[in-house]
């Protein structure tokens, strides 16, 4: 696929301009087979990118495409992607219900070697599993995508994403020790040569670990960290999540509480203009939490 190479090096808008190509063409040829191959790659970019309504439409066509060839991996994988951005939107039960098909369907297959795009739907599920409050859940599902520990079986440029996950998991289980482990294995990942968004993911991971150590000074460093370089890659949305872990952070410290509400301000003006409902809530809810609460001397 020629978009592999840009994908692969974090160039998602890169990528998209080279599955147009191959969509156009495919549709020219009515190779409905690679057609929903190119909608799924397409709907997972436009979803890194934070292009929600597109993410959507092209999973919609992927699913589509995938119905008349019986591609059961470009549905899974565009099923996936589809409940991601419906939690991302905010609409919760429409995700529920289609993480809940996609569990079935992918639980019902031999995942011995699994085929790349499996691997990413299985680790949008664990993600799920996460969000609906099931940590061990998404650890098993996410090891299981991954092959392993090691993670190997996801793309080398988008593995600090799943250790951050898997990071977020362990703080959720209030094992300290465990999300330290994962988070040092998203650092190891991390190679001279690979994407800058892989620098974000990592920094992300630790403001995490350093704010549950209770060393939120730290931890709202390596948020804002996060944040800038998300922005520098166009990742709208995980700039947001970046900048809203930065203001609880900050919060923390009542010299900082202008500083906070700023950067949760701007999280909420991310997630409005791109339609992620969810998250915008969430940045909302922190922002009037903060402003609200009286200021301690």
């Amino acid at each position: 696929m020629t978009s592999a190479s840009p994908r692969r090096q974090g160039r998602y808008d890169s990528a998209l301009q080279h599955l147009d190509q191959g969509l156009e063409l495919s549709r020219r040829t009515g190779n409905s087979l690679l057609l929903s191959d190119l909608f799924a790659a397409s709907a997972h970019a436009n979803l890194l990118l934070g292009r929600l309504d597109d993410a959507s439409r092209c999973a919609e066509e992927a699913l589509e495409a995938a119905s008349f060839v019986g591609s059961e991996e470009a549905s899974w994988f565009a099923s996936a992607v589809l409940g991601a951005t419906r939690l991302w939107q905010g609409d919760y039960a429409t995700a529920s219900s289609i993480f809940e098909k996609l569990m079935i369907s992918l639980h019902t297959v031999d995942d011995s070697e699994p085929a790349p795009v499996r691997s990413v739907a299985l680790g949008i599920l664990g993600q799920a599993m996460l969000f609906n409050g099931d940590p061990d859940g998404c650890v098993r599902t996410v090891t299981r995508a991954g092959g392993g520990p090691d993670l190997v079986r996801f793309e080398a440029s988008m593995r600090t994403l799943w250790f951050g996950l898997l990071t977020s998991a362990e703080l959720a289980k209030d094992d300290l020790a465990a999300a330290g482990s994962w988070a040092d294995r998203a650092a190891v990942a991390d190679g001279p040569d690979g994407p800058h968004h892989q620098r974000a993911f990592i920094a992300l991971s630790r403001a995490e670990l350093h704010f549950a150590r209770q060393d939120t000074a730290v931890a709202a460093r390596f948020a804002q960290e996060a944040a800038e370089v998300f922005s520098a890659c166009r990742m709208p949305l995980y700039e947001a999540i970046a900048r809203i872990k930065a203001g609880i952070a900050l919060a923390v410290s009542p010299e900082h509480r202008t500083e906070a509400l700023a950067q949760l301000a701007q999280a909420q003006s991310l997630c409005g203009t791109r339609g992620a409902h969810g998250l915008a809530a969430l940045a909302e809810a922190e922002y009037r939490r903060i402003a609200d609460s009286p200021v301690v001397p």
